[in-house]
């Protein structure tokens, strides 16, 4: 079901767990507008950058990695680990509750 969801999205660049901006590094991957738009109708852009390979009927890239939730703070093993991580924490909150440099 969710590779045919993603089959059937009309969008050029598609990510997944990922930065959309990572196909681009890969110049065998496509990226850029999905290939229906004209000049009357642009819609996200026209023309595809990559296909190394030189694809006729390619019409998108996919990219797909492995999720990983890079803000959860590793296993405390030591209540002195758990203190830090929690201050850590504390501290992120409070930046995005009141940012600034005073609570950078």
């Amino acid at each position: 079901v969710f590779e045919r969801f993603i089959d059937e999205l009309e969008y050029g660049s598609i990510a997944i767990n990922t930065w959309s901006i990572i196909q681009s590094a890969f110049p065998h991957s496509l990226w850029g507008a999905y290939p229906k738009h004209s000049l009357d109708d642009i819609g996200s852009g026209m023309g595809m950058m990559g296909n190394m390979f030189g694809l006729d009927l390619a019409v998108k890239g996919v990219v797909d990695a492995p999720f990983r939730n890079d803000y959860t703070f590793p296993l405390a093993v030591t209540k002195k680990d758990k203190m830090r991580a929690e201050a850590g924490l504390r501290s992120i909150v409070h930046f995005f509750a009141k940012p600034g440099l005073k609570t950078l």
